[in-house]
């Protein structure tokens, strides 16, 4: 499966299948990302997590300290209510997904009842192996279609020369449909001066930066799948679509500035519940007006530029400003 490109929810499938369990696939933040249940037993104790919130309450507890011990621990707090449930022991276990040296996630195997195969351990090894595999191949995808959506933004910001039909038919390629209207976000991401950083803080710091990016992309995809976001040296750039609010300018103002909001609320929440690991990274934000499209795109970038500059020397960092 793995030599014939197979998706991490084949993967998920296969090992439940082989392990005679449920198989629970969590990314690094402990979000769920696939889930393949194991018979009745498994399918039922899936619907008690959704059903009960379980899975959210116990999530919330451990999402501070993205700490997969304190997940377990709340976990099987909920095992003896679930087993009167379900009417059969539940055992819980986990292995940690590693790719380049990098933690990439956790696989999560609830067995309800069913005799465990005696090569358990080993199916487990392969199955480590072979989902890190794939993780690796999706972050390599990931990694180059985001480089290439960066390239294609950098021209535009610095105004192309080429036709609206070509820049068009580029954003199509590349996954962006920036005709339709939209606002343009620029994050500005400041952490300690060099020289008052700890020992080893830099790399700390950049890991967090990565977290953040993650976070940021997740918050403005959870808003609308539309939005892009890509990385642009230690700022963020989003482009926020506005066609649907078209008819008030004021309504999509509103809009945009919610978004930055919401984002700087969720970061903080964030790099608070790291506790004393987390370095100290400030967020500022500057967002242009709503009608920009890929022929004026470069504008609308100088505007959110504009006012995240104007903000910081004002207002210091933590605050988003409209150049409104």
């Amino acid at each position: 499966e793995v030599l014939m490109g197979a998706s991490l929810e084949t993967l998920i499938e296969s090992l439940a299948e082989l392990l005679k369990s449920t198989v629970i696939m969590v990314d690094e933040r402990l979000n769920i990302i696939a889930v393949c249940p194991y018979d009745l037993a498994g399918r039922n104790l899936i619907n008690q997590m959704a059903t009960d919130g379980c899975w959210k309450r116990q999530h919330r507890l451990a999402a501070s300290t993205l700490d997969i011990n304190c997940l377990l621990e709340t976990l099987e707090n909920s095992l003896r209510d679930w087993e009167k449930t379900l009417g059969c022991s539940v055992e819980i276990s986990s292995r940690p997904i590693q790719v380049e040296r990098t933690l990439s996630g956790h696989l999560l195997v609830f067995n309800c009842g069913e005799v465990m195969p005696e090569i358990q351990d080993y199916v487990l090894q392969v199955g480590v192996t072979a989902i890190a595999l794939e993780r690796m191949r999706a972050i390599s995808i990931r990694e180059t279609e985001r480089r290439l959506q960066g390239d294609f933004l950098d021209d535009l910001l610095s105004r192309s020369s080429l036709s609206p039909e070509i820049i068009k038919r580029q954003a199509l390629a590349l996954g962006l449909d920036i005709e339709d209207k939209c606002a343009v976000m620029v994050i500005g991401m400041s952490d300690q001066p060099e020289g008052a950083r700890p020992n080893g803080a830099g790399e700390q710091t950049d890991s967090y930066r990565e977290t953040v990016f993650h976070l940021i992309e997740g918050i403005a995809h959870r808003e609308s799948h539309r939005n892009i976001v890509v990385p642009r040296g230690s700022r963020i750039l989003v482009l926020i679509g506005t066609q649907g609010l078209a008819s008030s300018i004021n309504v999509a103002k509103e809009k945009t500035i919610a978004l930055g909001e919401t984002i700087l609320r969720e970061v903080r929440n964030y790099l608070a519940g790291g506790a004393n690991a987390a370095p100290a990274i400030d967020l500022s934000i500057g967002v242009s007006g709503p009608e920009h499209n890929y022929t004026t795109l470069h504008c609308g970038y100088a505007d959110a530029l504009r006012a995240l500059e104007i903000g910081q020397r004002l207002l210091g960092p933590g605050h988003i400003v409209h150049i409104g």
